[in-house]
């Protein structure tokens, strides 16, 4: 059954993050090293200073660059991003990701990186039905590059890409759980995962707070903005790196949360449903920068 009808974008990743999901501390860690010395990561001594072996210390490279939290600024060099500070330096938001609203907005980056990490995006973007088998993501993806002309990836790659996407989702099966091993995602309750399948758990979000889905419906109308100044309900509940898409939320509670748009920004961005039209009235539009602050601010 195939699942979307135009192609990839040329560009994809499928490797960078080692097999390995990020794990708790280590976009506090790599963050921070990289504010002490923007070279950390072309330096044998990361292994020491990151506490970790030389394949994790790229795995926490590929994760910061992948959520925006670091930048490449070439030969070698990062800085760090007003992401990265804002939340994990030391002086941070939430540096040991102890608010779910945190978590979603790392699954929102996550998702939405084509470049990066295509098995997540392709995921979340393009699969409709409630669940697949790993085979059938694979032979998908294949498909997917082969059309999109890229360059043909090897069975091997594809299936340890989808291994640390269902990783980043679901505990690990063997032995004792160990917390410090699990992606902090898992927490979101977003993926099944049995012998033969991957579930998608769509419909209703609680856990994620207005201020990060308003975050993110900035950051989607700035991507999608053609200079109007409005946008149809039904792009931001279905459209490829929409809020609705991303999020897994069904079309009645993305409705919900459009509704309250109005009050939280104090009529900057409404919600009108007038003469049969559903959709968002961008009057003023802040940051998801300056929304994300609002939001961090909110709890002090």
């Amino acid at each position: 059954m195939a699942i979307h009808s135009h192609p990839i974008l040329p560009s994809y990743g499928f490797t960078g993050h080692e097999t390995f999901p990020f794990r708790l501390g280590w976009l506090h860690k790599g963050v921070m090293a990289v504010k002490d010395d923007p070279q950390i990561f072309s330096k044998d001594e990361a292994i020491v200073i990151l506490g970790v072996g030389k394949n994790m210390v790229r795995s926490i490279r590929h994760w910061c660059l992948t959520l925006g939290l670091i930048t490449d600024i070439g030969r070698g060099v990062y800085q760090t991003t007003p992401l990265g500070e804002l939340v994990f330096a030391s002086n941070g938001a939430d540096p040991y990701l102890e608010d779910i609203g945190t978590l979603w907005w790392l699954h929102w980056k996550l998702s939405g990186n084509y470049e990066r990490c295509t098995t997540w995006y392709y995921v979340m973007n393009y699969i409709n039905r409630p669940e697949f088998s790993k085979t059938a993501l694979k032979d998908e993806l294949k498909k997917a590059v082969a059309e999109s002309g890229g360059r043909a990836q090897s069975d091997r790659t594809l299936e340890s890409d989808i291994e640390c996407f269902v990783r980043t989702y679901t505990s690990p099966k063997r032995g004792i759980s160990e917390e410090s091993l699990e992606c902090p995602l898992v927490e979101l309750n977003i993926l099944k995962e049995n012998d033969k399948y991957i579930r998608l758990n769509r419909g209703e979000k609680n856990t994620i707070p207005d201020f990060i889905f308003l975050a993110a419906l900035v950051e989607f109308f700035e991507k999608t903005n053609t200079g109007a100044k409005t946008l149809l309900a039904e792009r931001i509940l279905h459209n490829e790196g929409s809020p609705g898409r991303i999020f897994l939320l069904d079309d009645n509670s993305c409705i919900r949360r459009l509704e309250r748009l109005g009050d939280l920004t104090k009529g900057k961005i409404v919600y009108d449903a007038t003469a049969g039209m559903r959709q968002v009235l961008f009057h003023s539009v802040p940051t998801s920068l300056e929304i994300l602050s609002a939001y961090y601010q909110r709890g002090q």
